[in-house]
């Protein structure tokens, strides 16, 4: 955001065009962030099992589950391979390296 790269109010589907299928083409970063986005809530452990592409496409394939805005529903797709993939996808970085690189950053403003 201090980059001007992306809004809170964006569709997600904005900038990974392949999420916005079955209904989530209207969840912006806010409604990820904040467990509002309709994502199936509490999703089993099971879909990470086979690794982070695979459990991308688990997250693509699934369909929203309900209004967003309205009511907060813990979601791990928000915070597993969407938030992930999302951040690779802005930055050019995986959530470790951007994540790191937040620290350093904070670290240096104290």
């Amino acid at each position: 955001m201090q980059e001007g790269k992306l809004r809170l109010d964006d569709p997600v589907a904005k900038h990974c065009p392949e999420f916005g299928q079955n209904g989530k083409a209207h969840v912006t970063i806010y409604e990820l962030l904040t467990h509002q986005g309709g994502l199936t809530p509490d999703n089993a452990l099971r879909d990470y099992e086979d690794g982070p592409e695979r459990a991308w496409e688990t997250d693509l394939r699934s369909e929203t589950a309900g209004e967003t805005r309205y009511e907060v529903r813990v979601q791990r797709r928000g915070f597993s391979s969407c938030w992930a993939r999302f951040v690779r996808r802005v930055s050019g970085k995986s959530l470790d390296e951007f994540s790191a690189n937040l620290s350093v950053s904070a670290a240096g403003d104290a």
